[in-house]
């Protein structure tokens, strides 16, 4: 079973942040830390980073070649079987065929993420 996580953009550093996702009751997305939990009447989390919504990426449960989480949104360089450079792709969750999978700038759906997983590096 992946470990459920997300990342996103700080607004105040542009900084990428790591957590869990929220979304509080006047809609900013925030990224928590586990780090900072108390508990009171209900849950409440102490440490978090205000973030830019549309950067909101959960993580896929995969690494790069270099073992770096993958997130949704993720740029990758990805390579054929030969090593040899196959350009630039974006991950994304296609819900139509539920699965991440990778995409070229065109909007081109390229591969399927798992099949790239061993032959790509994250590099955004």
């Amino acid at each position: 079973m992946r470990e459920i996580k997300f990342r996103g953009k700080d607004i105040k550093t542009n900084e990428w942040r790591y957590g869990y996702y929220k979304k509080d009751s006047n809609t900013i997305p925030n990224i928590l830390r586990a780090a900072g939990l108390a508990v009171t009447n209900e849950l409440h989390f102490i440490d978090g980073f205000l973030i830019y919504g549309e950067t909101i990426g959960q993580f896929t449960g995969k690494k790069d070649v270099d073992s770096v989480d993958i997130y949704e949104g993720s740029t990758i360089e990805w390579f054929n079987a030969q090593g040899i450079d196959d350009g630039l792709a974006t991950v994304f969750w296609d819900k139509d065929r539920s699965e991440f999978d990778i995409e070229n700038d065109d909007d081109n759906i390229l591969e399927p993420l798992y099949n790239v997983v061993g032959s790509c590096r994250v590099i955004g």
